[in-house]
């Protein structure tokens, strides 16, 4: 009987087939990953069926964020649930650090399975997660090994991560692929990533997106598993141009799960096939199964998402960002200006589509608003690293274009969807409040911000300190925006930081909530695009 490998990745709180958010029957999910894989088990039996995780579990949506700080007595919820669902192992995600060492020590407890990480050690050269697992299935013996990019020291806050060195991804790998063939000898040795395709941060020591490079240099591994960057895919690759490697990313959210099928001929050479199931709304007799042994916890959540916090009455259109000044940037600006105190917010809106309509306002909406567990950070800026900044944002934006037909947002056609989709990644398209500007999209890159003056109508000065908020993921140079775009050398980021909150933007959006109960959120129109005089 052929090994049947089952992966999914990237979950983000996903685990019922219920969207808090939106409080409707949601699609995929970890109840849905459960389902599925119960079926496979029946069907191959348990000996030949293999479950991993690429990381990002315990991050995203209400659910994620009320189990690792709300219901955090004892053990992790979620660790219980993945216990339940059967993983084998599974690789630490950058998302997974960033929910804190206490939340990952209750979870990695509670899982019943290793969280792997070869490429992390801590201060004293050790391993905080174990760098790999054998696990015996199918008749064969499997080396799992994972590895977490090395982009996550450039995004959080120091002390979630201070005492851990991360490990360029493609060095690492091979060492461990050496390694491990002579001292366990597996039949199978299969690297598991937190880490996309290609691309992405870098450094002159790692990238974040190694994937594809580790299949095509690093010799030893007969499959690669991956995730982090959200986009399922299916490839083989040329290993250094002779074995063909399979690789497969099975997303995010729990929307598909990967299955790979090992079988071995007589001589001991490996057959591997990789196909993704779609399980957006899969359906089985076992569906029930997960929210009836995990009902409790699916109330609570339940019950706090809908706490009513206050009543909002502006309508809030996250698409509206994208073309101007909007109410939903407005209310970010506002908060994040009345927290720190400081003379500029910086922000970028973190998805599309969302909307918030006047009426009663929820704890569920805070997870639409905002999606993750940032801390705010104030910064010192000059000013002509803020107009460095906002050039590149704005250049990674818009077209610079000639007259008012031309399309204005830099969007490609997506051909798997047939829609418009931005080339670059909309969470560095930042804009600023506390000072008034426009964006002359005729200019070239480098000369379409014209910062006209403090929005309290004191001049703005380029060679002039300023105090700058923004979120933790910026001010450790998530985005390369204070670096690439600022110009500020990578070195000095920490130098940079006057202070930040205790607590994540959401905690204290919630306040601001309570405090008012009623809000309406005045829209600061302190820039725009300028066109032909217009």
């Amino acid at each position: 009987m052929p090994l049947h490998i089952f992966f999914t990745t990237d979950i983000h709180g996903n685990y019922f087939s219920y969207d808090f958010r939106y409080r409707h029957e949601g699609d995929g999910s970890l109840q849905r990953v459960c389902a599925f894989v119960t079926e496979q088990r029946r069907r191959y039996g348990e000996e030949n069926v293999l479950l991993l995780d690429g990381g990002d579990m315990i991050q995203g949506g209400p659910e994620a964020y009320f189990f690792n700080y709300i219901d955090n007595d004892g053990t992790h919820r979620v660790g219980e649930m993945c216990r339940f669902v059967g993983y084998d192992a599974g690789a630490v995600g950058n998302h997974d650090i960033e929910s804190g060492a206490v939340a990952m020590r209750r979870f990695q407890q509670s899982s019943g399975y290793p969280l792997l990480a070869a490429n992390i050690t801590d201060s004293e050269d050790g391993h905080p997660f174990a760098p790999y697992a054998v696990i015996r299935r199918g008749g064969m013996k499997i080396a799992v090994v994972g590895f977490t990019t090395p982009a996550t020291k450039r995004w959080l806050p120091d002390e979630l991560c201070k005492d851990y060195t991360f490990h360029d991804i493609l060095e690492s790998a091979s060492g461990w692929a050496e390694r491990i063939r002579q001292t366990e000898q597996p039949d199978l040795l299969i690297a598991l990533l937190h880490s996309g395709w290609k691309g992405g941060l870098h450094d002159t020591s790692w990238c974040e997106n190694i994937t594809k490079a580790l299949a095509e240099q690093s010799g030893g591994y007969d499959l690669v598993l991956f995730g982090h960057d959200h986009f399922s895919r299916v490839e083989t690759v040329a290993n250094n141009g002779e074995n063909q490697v399979t690789c497969l990313n099975a997303g995010c959210y729990g929307y598909e799960i990967g299955e790979v099928v090992v079988e071995a001929d007589a001589h001991g050479h490996l057959n591997i096939e990789g196909q993704l199931h779609d399980i957006r709304r899969y359906e089985n007799n076992s569906l029930g199964t997960f929210r009836r042994q995990f009902d409790g916890a699916f109330r609570l959540v339940l019950d706090y998402t809908s706490t009513r916090l206050g009543t909002l009455r502006t309508r809030l259109d996250i698409s509206k960002a994208y073309l101007g000044p909007s109410h939903y940037m407005s209310l970010i600006h506002t908060l994040q200006l009345s927290v720190s105190h400081a003379d500029i917010s910086i922000c970028s809106p973190y998805f599309m589509d969302s909307v918030i309509e006047p009426g009663p306002f929820f704890v569920a909406d805070l997870y639409t608003i905002y999606w993750f567990e940032d801390r705010l950070y104030t910064i010192r800026m000059s000013g002509q690293e803020i107009k460095n900044l906002l050039e590149r944002s704005y250049w990674l934006w818009t077209n610079t274009v000639s007259g008012p037909d031309e399309q204005l947002l830099k969007t490609d056609l997506d051909p798997a969807t047939g829609k418009q989709v931005f080339k670059n990644l909309y969470f560095n398209f930042d804009n600023a409040a506390g000072i008034d500007y426009e964006v002359d999209v005729t200019k070239p890159f480098g000369e379409k911000i014209h910062i006209k003056k403090m929005s309290n109508g004191t001049e703005f000065q380029l060679d002039k300190a300023y105090t700058v908020t923004t979120i933790g993921h910026r001010a450790n140079g998530g985005g390369q925006m204070l670096t690439l775009g600022a110009g500020i050398p990578e070195e000095q980021l920490p130098h940079r930081v006057v202070s930040y909150t205790p607590y994540d933007i959401r905690y204290y959006l919630r306040l601001f909530i309570e405090q008012k109960q009623t809000v309406d959120v005045p829209l600061i129109d302190n820039w725009r695009f300028f066109l032909n005089g217009r």
